[in-house]
């Protein structure tokens, strides 16, 4: 994403080819997805639109028009034919992909929605929010499940698990907490970072959770005891992204923009046999 409003898609597998260059964009782009088959990208933006792209050609396909404020996040649903923005109006709205046509608007937040993304197996949407607040929403409906509350600062990232059983949200007030998918209640909280808790993910088997926050560290963490298995530290910068391998055996964290470091979870026997003991 550059400041003349384009986007560009690379080639990872072919020593970083530039495949496309994406413009049409008025506004600042604020995020980027890829769809669950490679062939389509979103785009939002500060022109408060999202717009999707063919990979192939570059070209756009569809914008998306109804917010009235930037848009921050945008994301597919897992069989790639819906999408679901988050706006700096206080909403989030569910699309068609196929048509290009709002199904409905998610009504709730007091505050500017961050994120919102679906749930493993589509039927659930996740929002985050200025509000200190996240919300869970039936897909098919659009009807809100429940309030996720008990973060004292602005809501920064929510996660599934990849059973889409629990939820991980992260928060300005230095805390992640986990949640029942199902019924909202809250499971734990997790404390220890000294900043703002930027993101958070499962690890693909879900045993484990890392965070990354504005202290400078990332954690490592039980996903069913909650205890804290390790703190990385090391970056003259915060992290600002954090997440497993495949096999759920190293970690990948970003600063957003110098460095990315490569991590194995557990490095030596030693640090496996103390885990066994906590």
């Amino acid at each position: 994403m550059a400041e003349d409003y384009s986007a560009r898609v690379w080639d990872l597998k072919d020593d970083a080819r530039e495949v496309a260059v994406l413009r049409g964009h008025r506004g600042q782009i604020t995020h980027a997805a890829i769809s669950p088959r490679g062939d389509k990208v979103v785009t939002t933006s500060q022109d408060e639109t999202a717009r999707i792209w063919n990979v192939a050609r570059g070209k756009e396909e569809s914008v998306f028009k109804g917010h009235f404020g930037e848009l921050t996040h945008a994301s597919f649903s897992p069989d790639g034919q819906h999408l679901v923005t988050a706006s700096a109006d206080g909403t989030a709205r569910v699309w068609n992909v196929g048509s290009g046509t709002e199904r409905y608007i998610l009504k709730g937040h007091n505050g500017r929605v961050n994120k919102a993304i679906f749930s493993p197996d589509g039927r659930q949407i996740l929002t985050v929010s200025n509000d200190q607040t996240a919300r869970l929403w039936l897909m098919q409906s659009g009807d809100e499940m429940v309030a996720l509350k008990g973060h004292k600062g602005t809501v920064l990232h929510g996660a599934f698990s990849n059973d889409g059983a629990k939820v991980v949200t992260t928060s300005e007030d230095a805390t992640l907490r986990v949640w029942n998918a199902r019924s909202g209640d809250n499971l734990a909280v997790l404390k220890g970072h000294q900043g703002a808790v930027y993101y958070a993910s499962f690890s693909p088997n879900d045993k484990r959770l890392v965070s990354s926050s504005l202290d400078n560290t990332s954690r490592l963490w039980d996903a069913n005891s909650y205890l804290r298995l390790s703190t990385y530290k090391g970056h003259p910068v915060p992290d600002y992204y954090a997440t497993f391998s495949p096999n759920s055996e190293y970690l990948a964290m970003s600063d957003g923009e110098h460095a990315i470091r490569i991590l194995e979870v557990f490095p030596n026997l030693q640090d496996l046999i103390d885990y066994g003991y906590q």
